[in-house]
Order: structure tokens, then sequence, then C-alpha cells
């Protein structure tokens, strides 16, 4: 036959092939369709397509319809992707609590920030800060030293070699133990104040500590804004307080007192009265039972900022016309670097320390300060 002859056998072959294959998936799109129709309502959609390849009348594009339609079905199921879930909501109505609430306003009057009067700006409880001064005078110097303190009950103790000049300390510190007692106001405080005199010059006595007094107290304090004429009062607190340097007899000091102070401020001037009564020990057991009328029977503090210096005068009284005593001290600071403050003290009077309680002296100290305005 040859090549040509071959070459027009095997074309014929195909389209031969070709035909057939449309007939058949003609008469099997109809016979499909024609059950579909019986079994199932006119008006149902047609969900597999094959409805819309049977109706194509050209063979080729109907034998391209379903190939598409056998090329869908045999594509492997792919699910959909997850999204990501949305984060959570931030809560923007969460209450602060006091306690992490801002620091204390720089701009605020210094007694409201000594009793955290301003109750935004109120700190937690049991954070310590300082309560008095903070100082070290490493001159302490007298004009007339107490050899053998004397008291009317213990008498007179063996007289020491003490120098006129030594160093002193002042540590204080205080705590709120509870907030808001009365709905927003009154706050419980505890303190704690130690003073040391240190005979660290007397090489011959082996530079020992002349006198420690511990003064704990606890208080109770309020805010109380009342706009008086002059000065307006802002705190008002009562508290107990007891102090006592820890010896034995000769030497032993101590005493009991209830008081009541209240706080005024105005601008850079502050002024604290203080009246207090002391709880009576009875005679035999009372180691100092005329305290009282030398250290006086209340206190008034005086404290003003001049520029970056800070002044403050105690002034003390027994109240007693006929006998007056008490002590008048008075004290000044100034920034030096950091948190250190050059700091004088000059004192006149009775009960400087305890020891000192009914011996007139007057001394002045030099040093320096932890504590600002």
């Amino acid at each position: 036959m040859g090549l040509l002859g071959l070459g027009l056998e095997m074309t014929a072959g195909r389209t031969i092939a070709r035909a057939i294959a449309v007939v058949v998936m003609s008469t099997a799109s109809t016979v499909w369709a024609a059950d579909e129709a019986a079994t199932a309502d006119s008006s149902a959609p047609d969900t597999t397509g094959l409805a819309r390849c049977a109706a194509i009348t050209e063979d080729l594009e109907r034998l391209a319809c379903f190939d598409a339609l056998a090329r869908g079905a045999m594509a492997p199921s792919t699910p959909p992707l997850a999204l990501p879930a949305a984060p959570p909501a931030i809560r923007t109505d969460r209450p602060v609590r006091p306690e992490y609430a801002a620091p204390p306003d720089p701009d605020a009057t210094r007694l409201t920030r000594l009793w955290e009067l301003d109750r935004t700006r109120a700190r937690t409880v049991f954070d310590f800060r300082p309560h008095r001064d903070i100082w070290l005078l490493p001159v302490h110097a007298t004009d007339r030293v107490n050899s053998a303190p004397s008291t009317p009950t213990r008498g007179a103790a063996p007289e020491r070699a003490w120098k006129n000049t030594e160093a002193a300390f002042q540590l204080s510190f205080k705590t709120k133990l509870l907030q808001d007692v009365f709905g927003d106001n009154g706050d419980l405080w505890a303190a704690y104040t130690q003073q040391s005199f240190w005979q660290v010059y007397t090489h011959s006595e082996s530079r020992p500590f002349r006198e420690n007094v511990f003064e704990p107290e606890l208080m109770f304090v309020m805010a109380a804004p009342w706009n008086l004429p002059v000065l307006p009062m802002r705190v008002l607190s009562v508290g107990v307080n007891h102090q006592s340097n820890g010896r034995s007899d000769p030497f032993s000091r101590s005493w009991n007192r209830v008081y009541l102070q209240a706080g005024f401020e105005r601008g850079d001037f502050t002024l604290e009265v203080t009246p207090w009564w002391r709880i009576n020990e009875g005679v035999v057991n009372d180691d100092n039972p005329d305290i009282a009328h030398y250290v006086g029977r209340g206190e008034v503090v005086a404290s003003w900022k001049y520029g970056t210096s800070i002044w403050r005068l105690q002034l003390r009284s027994n109240f007693n016309i006929g006998d007056p005593k008490g002590s008048a001290q008075l004290s000044w600071n100034q920034p030096l670097w950091g948190n250190f403050r050059s700091y004088v003290r000059l004192f006149s009077g009775y009960g400087e320390g305890l020891l000192d309680y009914n011996h007139r002296q007057t001394t002045l100290g030099l040093g320096l300060s932890l504590t600002g305005w």
C-alpha cells in the first residue's frame, strides 16, 4: 500500500473511533438525563452540570464539557483555610488600685505628701518611708556635760569622764498599717525613731554609746481640710508614744504618752501643734516621775522652706507660769550632693536625751541629713 496509504488508513481509524466515542457519550447522556427527569422534579436545579453538557448540540463542545466535569470530580477536595482567631479585646474599664496609682505629686503640700491625704495618690500599706528627720552629726558639742545623771527615785549614777564633744545620729521611719478606715478617710500608722549619742572621741572609755533612746509609736491620722482664716488645718491625728533607753538602774529612763496633733499649712509653711498627756506609772516603778515638768507637756513645730533651704523650729513647754521649763531647737539643712543635705542643729533647754531630761544644756550639731521638705 505504501506509506501514504498507511497514513490515510490510520487517520480514518482515529476519526471513526472519535465518532464512536461521541455517539456513546451522547447516548449515555440522553439515558442519564431521561432517568434524572423521571426521578426528580423538573424544577430541581442542575447541581452536577450533566444536563447542561447534554444540551450542547456540537459534538466536540459537548465532549469538552463532559471532560471538564470529569476532571472536577476527580480533583481532591481541599478544606478551607482556617482564619486565625481574633485576639481578646483589651479592657479599658478596669479600675486602678490605689497602691498602683501614680507616685506622690511633687506639687502637693508637705502635709499632704507626708500623710498621703490625696486619696488618688495613696500608696500601699506596709511601705516604709521616713517619719522624722534622719541625720548624722559627726560633731555634737555641749556647753555642760552631764557626767552623773540623776532622778528623784533612782538617785545619781556613778560619774563618768565624758567629753563635751561626741557624735550623734537619728533614724526614723513609719509605715501605714490600715487605710481608709472610715470610708475614704482615716489611716492607722506605726512609727519608730531612734536617737543615739556616741562618745566616739572618748578613748579612755573605749568609745561607748552614752545613750540610745528608742521611741515606737502608733497613730491614727485623718484628713481635716478646715478652711481657717490664716492657716488651713490639713491633718488631725491621735497617737500613743513610748520612749525609753533600755538601760538598767540607775540609768533607766522611760515614759508613755497619749497625744493629739493638729497640722496647719499654707504654702511652704507648716505648723504642727501637739499637746500630750503622760500615762502615770506610780512612784515606785517610775524612773523619772518629774519628766513632764522638765521636758514639757506639749510642743509646737514650725517648718518653712526658703529657696532650697529648710528651717525648722521646735518649742516645748511645761505650761507652768511659776516655773517654766522646756526647750527650743532650731535646725537648718541645705542640698549638698545627691540625697545628702548639710545639716546644722542648735538645741537649748531640757530633755535632748532621756538621761538629760532634767539637765539644762546648749548643744550644737554639725553634719548631714537624708530628709528634705
